[in-house]
């Protein structure tokens, strides 16, 4: 592990069309901004989605922990990801 990173979580389940609509809408923004940029921070998705960074990162831990998406913390910036 290098210095100022955390261990990475990777996820562990696969998302598909049908399971993406079950989520709650902006759980649905996060993951569609993920498939489509594939690693992004929080600040970014903020960005894309014009919502707040504290909104945004309750909703993608909370993927973290179910498992559908992966985190990394490099210097101090929250990055997320989904691998397929």
């Amino acid at each position: 592990m290098r210095p100022n990173s955390t261990p990475t979580i990777f996820p562990s389940k696969q998302l598909s069309v049908a399971n993406i609509f079950d989520f709650p809408p902006l759980m649905q923004k996060i993951i569609l901004v993920l498939l489509t940029i594939e690693r992004v921070t929080i600040q970014e998705i903020e960005k894309e989605l014009e919502v707040s960074s504290k909104e945004i990162l309750i909703s993608a831990m909370k993927l973290v922990e179910m498992g559908y998406i992966g985190k990394q913390e490099i210097h101090g910036e929250i990055v997320l990801f989904y691998s397929n």
